[in-house]
Parts: C-alpha cells; sequence; structure tokens
C-alpha cells in the first residue's frame, strides 16, 4: 500500500533517472523533463497538466485502499497492473519524440 500511496512521485523519479541516463546525462542537474514539463509539451495546459497528475494520485491512491479490503491475490493484482501501466507510462514518455 505504502508503494502505492507514493506512485506518482515515485514514477516521475523513475522517469526523470531513466530518461537522464538514457540520454547519458547527470541525474543530478536540474532539466525540464519532468511529468509535469512533459503533459505541457504535448500540448495540455499547466493547469489541466497540474490537475491530470493529481487525478492520477487519487485514483491509485483509491486503488491502495481498495487493496486493504482484498485477499491477497486480487491486492497483488492490482498493485501488477498499476505497475505495468507506470512502466509503459515511462517508456511512452521516454521514447515518444
Amino acid at each position: 500500500m505504502p508503494i502505492l500511496l507514493f506512485s506518482i512521485p515515485i514514477f516521475d523519479t523513475t522517469l526523470v533517472t531513466v530518461s537522464r541516463l538514457r540520454r547519458n546525462l547527470p541525474i543530478y542537474k536540474a532539466s525540464r523533463d519532468h511529468t509535469y514539463h512533459r503533459l505541457v509539451e504535448l500540448g495540455i495546459s499547466p493547469l489541466k497538466s497540474v490537475f491530470i497528475m493529481h487525478l492520477a494520485a487519487v485514483v491509485v491512491d483509491l486503488f491502495a485502499f481498495l487493496a486493504l479490503f482484498l485477499p491477497p491475490l486480487w491486492a497483488n493484482v492490482i498493485f501488477g497492473s498499476v505497475f505495468l501501466t507506470g512502466l509503459y507510462a515511462i517508456f511512452w514518455f521516454d521514447f515518444r519524440k
């Protein structure tokens, strides 16, 4: 559950780290390659970009709380689904150019 609750910051950190390592850039140097900036580059307004990120956090957090009341198998299915969706999103954001 804690991993799901912090999934959006974990996703953003992983996206930026993978992207910078792939491009041979230092991971500690600031740049505009975070999720928010990538959404704005897609043509989404800054306000809507923030809304999308908050909405994604709320949806994943609801899944996390739902998983508390499910049998372990179904809770792991939810975790795996969120993990695979995040992995797909990382590759989509990083390799779409």
